[in-house]
């Protein structure tokens, strides 16, 4: 069975780890978080995610709409989680097309339903949505 592994990318370490453990507690195994672009996209390359929680705002020089960028080039899944105040960043995400945009500070639950809903294989749903019917 294949364990989805999600990557957080935060720069503000406690809220990196407070979606972390929340993931982790909702059985998640497999996340890791990242305060910086840097250090982040070496982590995309070497560990493939399956799915990226990104903020817009780093420190560093490399941002999150630049993660995303290199996300969209590798098909990997990802999520907005950002103040996005600024009209130009808020922009700037949307047309990166992500799976999600939360605004902070964000319902984890939703962050939850939709980690869910993008890491749940299509044939699964489809088998789940016939079992469903046939007990019906």
């Amino acid at each position: 069975m294949h364990i989805p592994k999600i990557m957080i990318v935060e720069d503000k370490a406690i809220i990196a780890l407070d979606i972390m453990r929340f993931l982790v507690s909702q059985g998640f195994k497999s996340t890791s978080y990242y305060l910086n672009g840097e250090a982040a996209l070496r982590a995309i390359q070497k560990t493939k995610p399956d799915l990226a929680l990104l903020d817009v705002i780093l420190h560093g020089k490399i941002t999150g709409i630049e993660i995303a960028e290199e996300l969209n080039r590798l098909s990997i899944p990802f999520i907005f989680i950002s103040a996005l105040s600024n009209p130009v960043h808020h922009e700037a995400a949307v047309k990166l097309n992500p799976r999600a945009i939360f605004i902070k500070p964000v319902n984890l639950d939703e962050v939850l339903s939709s980690v869910r809903s993008i890491l749940t294989p299509p044939e699964k749903e489809t088998t789940m949505s016939s079992a469903s019917s046939q007990t019906n």
